[in-house]
């Protein structure tokens, strides 16, 4: 819908990212390329990331490793893009990246001294480019 609306700013003579101002929820890759060239000025978004956290929950649940136990909550927050941080989340068009992702590394099973019970996506795109960058 962003995008539309862009889209009619455009139609109507007006600039989109310096007349009006336009923010959107998802993170396709026009939406993506929309923030790097100004049009957009944001887009939420992460969502996509709770299947892989709740079949970590699943995984460790299976290997006696409750999440959840004792009141603790999973969190998840979804995230922003804008114009300052676009290069770190810029990789998310490269979507090969995330078969490189280790998930083994967020698991209480095989790391159970990992207190984080929940994650950034920024993090571990950060964390996933520098190991790539590291076997090269």
């Amino acid at each position: 819908m962003a995008l539309g609306v862009i889209n009619a700013i455009k139609i109507k003579g007006l600039k989109p990212g310096e007349d009006i101002f336009v923010g959107g929820f998802d993170w396709i890759e026009a939406a993506i390329k929309s923030i790097k060239i100004e049009e957009m000025s944001a887009s939420v978004g992460g969502h996509f990331m709770m299947g892989a956290w709740a079949v970590l929950a699943i995984y460790d649940k299976e290997h006696g490793i409750d999440r959840f136990q004792k009141g603790n909550k999973s969190t998840f927050e979804l995230e922003l893009i804008e114009s300052n941080n676009i290069t770190v989340y810029s990789s998310l068009l490269n979507q090969s990246l995330f078969m490189g992702i280790d998930f083994k590394k967020l698991s209480l099973f095989h790391f159970p001294n990992n207190t984080k019970n929940g994650f950034k996506l920024a993090d571990i795109l950060k964390e996933n480019t520098e190991n790539t960058e590291n076997t090269n």
